[in-house]
């Protein structure tokens, strides 16, 4: 479960309070199809990566803060990747959704919606911006 309230102790199991990363990753039940909204709240920057898409972008350097989306799903396991960072200061990350699977109101994900995945992960590529185009100069009007 990707729940940790802020604090500028440390997390337990972790050597440092700041200057840190870490990386959650695996497989999200959807039992229900419909309707659902995703959310990351976290004090630095996090990231929610759905079928290897960023679908939350809540990165940079900040105090606690919720970005969120909304998506169509159908019954499935949906692959998912929470990234996040801390630099100095307050460090928390919670990772929560609602939809038909929670009556619609927000939880925590938590082991009973998602299944860890401990093998090597990566983040996914950001999709590559196509380079403008030119514009064709003007041709001097015919006299």
């Amino acid at each position: 479960m990707v729940n940790y309230r802020s604090t500028t102790a440390k997390w337990a199991g972790f050597k440092q309070s700041d200057y840190f990363a870490a990386r959650w990753s695996g497989v999200m039940f959807i039992r229900q199809k419909g309707n659902y909204m995703f959310a990351l709240k976290s004090d630095d920057g996090s990231k929610l990566y759905m079928n290897k898409k960023l679908t939350v972008n809540n990165d940079g350097l900040h105090g606690m803060r919720s970005q969120s989306t909304r998506v169509n799903l159908r019954r499935s396991y949906l692959p998912i990747i929470v990234e996040f960072f801390e630099k100095t200061g307050g460090a928390g990350i919670e990772f929560t959704f609602m939809g038909p699977q929670t009556s619609n109101k927000m939880k925590n994900v938590g082991a009973s919606e998602m299944a860890a995945n401990y093998f090597k992960v990566r983040t996914p590529e950001s999709p590559k911006k196509k380079p403008a185009k030119k514009k064709a100069a003007a041709k001097p009007a015919a006299r």
